[in-house]
C-alpha cells in the first residue's frame, strides 16, 4: 500500500525532528553493517514502496524532465548551431596558423548564454524534484499523496545541498591548485626534473581528489539533508567515512553505466532527428566543412510532421534515460546514509 504523509503527520514528525536534532550528532561511526554492493547499486528499487514506487517515480520524474526539454530545446538548437559555426571558423584559422578573430566567438557565447542558462535551470529543478522525492521515500518512507514529485521544501533543501556541494568543490579545488603550484615552484628552484616529478604526482593527487575523493565523501549531502530536514554539506564527509572504497565502486558503476546508456540514447535520437551522422562533428566545430549546411538541413527536416513526432518521442526517450541515470546515482547516496543510520549503536533511528 502506498504510504503518504498528511500535513498533520508532517508537522508532528518535524516537531519530533526538532527535538531530536538537539542530541542527534552527525559524526563518524564505526561500521556495524557490511557494505552490500548489490543494495548500493539497486537502492532506487529498494524503497518501502519497492519496484512499484520506483517505476511510478521514474514515470513522473521523466514527465518533468520531458517538459523541461520541450520548453528549452527549441531555444538551445539555434544557439548551438550558431556557436558551432563560429567555433568552426575559429578552429579553421587556428589550425592553418592564423590569428583568429574572437569577437564573433564571444558574441556567439553571449547569445547562447540565456538559452543554455534556461536549459540548465529547468533540468536542474526537474532533476532535484525527483531526487528529493526518492530520498524522502527511501530514508523516511514518506511520500506526498497521489503525485510523488513536488516542488516543496524538500526540493529546495535538495537544491541548496547541491549548490553547497559544488561551491565547496570549487573552493577546495582552487585552494589545492594554488598549493600544488607553490610546491612545484619551490622544487623548481632546486631542480627542474625534480619539480616535474613532484608536479606530476601532485597533479595526479589533485585529479584524484577532484573526481574521486571529494565526490564520494560529499555526494551524500543531499540525501543527509532529506533525512535531517536541514541542509547539510560539510557533515556528509562523516557519513561516508570508512565506506569510501565500496561507495567509490558503486558510484563508478552507476555513473559510468548510466552515462553510457544515456549517451547511446542521445546518439540514436540525434541521428534520427538530423538524419545525418555528421551532426556530431558539426556540433563539435571540428568538421572539415562548414557545419552550417548540416544544421540548416536538420532545421529543414524539422518542418516535416513525421520528424517532429520523432523529435518529441526522442526527447521523451532522453528524459527517461536522464531520469533513470540520476535516480540510479541518487540510490548510492541514499544507501550511504542508510548505512550510517544502521551504524548507530544506540539505535535512535529505529
Amino acid at each position: 500500500m502506498r504510504q503518504t504523509c498528511s500535513d498533520a503527520e508532517h508537522f508532528a514528525r518535524s516537531e519530533e525532528l526538532q527535538k531530536f536534532e538537539g542530541y542527534m550528532k552527525i559524526e563518524v561511526r564505526d561500521p556495524q553493517t557490511p557494505f552490500d554492493f548489490g543494495q548500493a547499486t539497486t537502492a532506487w528499487f529498494n524503497t518501502s514502496g519497492g519496484k512499484d514506487y520506483a517505476l511510478r517515480l521514474w514515470v513522473w520524474h521523466t514527465a518533468l524532465i520531458f517538459v523541461a526539454l520541450i520548453i528549452t530545446v527549441p531555444f538551445i538548437l539555434p544557439a548551438m548551431a550558431e556557436f558551432a559555426v563560429v567555433s568552426w571558423e575559429v578552429n579553421r584559422v587556428t589550425f592553418t596558423g592564423g590569428t583568429p578573430e574572437y569577437g564573433p566567438f564571444l558574441q556567439a557565447m553571449g547569445s547562447a548564454g540565456p538559452a543554455y542558462l534556461l536549459f540548465i535551470v529547468a533540468i536542474w529543478i526537474a532533476s532535484a524534484m525527483g531526487e528529493a522525492a526518492f530520498y524522502r521515500k527511501y530514508l523516511t518512507s514518506e511520500e506526498p499523496a497521489r503525485i510523488p514529485v513536488r516542488f516543496n521544501q524538500f526540493t529546495l533543501r535538495n537544491m541548496l545541498a547541491q549548490i553547497g556541494f559544488y561551491l565547496l568543490w570549487i573552493v577546495l579545488t582552487f585552494f589545492l591548485t594554488f598549493i600544488v603550484t607553490i610546491i612545484t615552484a619551490i622544487f623548481g628552484f632546486i631542480h627542474a626534473i625534480l619539480a616535474a616529478i613532484v608536479g606530476l604526482f601532485a597533479f595526479i593527487a589533485l585529479f584524484a581528489f577532484m573526481f574521486a575523493i571529494y565526490p564520494v565523501r560529499f555526494a551524500a549531502a543531499a540525501a543527509l539533508t532529506a533525512l535531517a530536514e536541514k541542509t547539510h554539506v560539510f557533515a556528509a564527509k562523516d557519513i561516508t567515512k570508512n565506506r569510501f572504497w565500496g561507495l567509490l565502486g558503486a558510484y563508478i558503476v552507476t555513473y559510468i553505466g548510466g552515462y553510457i546508456a544515456y549517451y547511446i540514447v542521445y546518439i540514436i535520437v540525434l541521428i534520427a532527428v538530423s538524419g545525418n551522422p555528421d551532426i556530431f562533428t558539426a556540433m563539435s566545430g571540428l568538421s572539415t566543412e562548414n557545419p552550417r549546411a548540416t544544421f540548416d538541413a536538420m532545421f529543414a527536416r524539422l518542418s516535416n510532421p513525421l520528424v517532429i513526432l520523432t523529435s518529441v518521442l526522442g526527447l521523451a526517450a532522453l528524459a527517461a534515460a536522464w531520469s533513470g541515470w540520476m535516480l540510479w546515482i541518487a540510490g548510492v547516496s541514499a544507501y550511504a546514509v542508510r548505512l550510517w543510520q544502521n551504524d548507530d549503536p544506540s539505535g535512535v533511528f529505529d
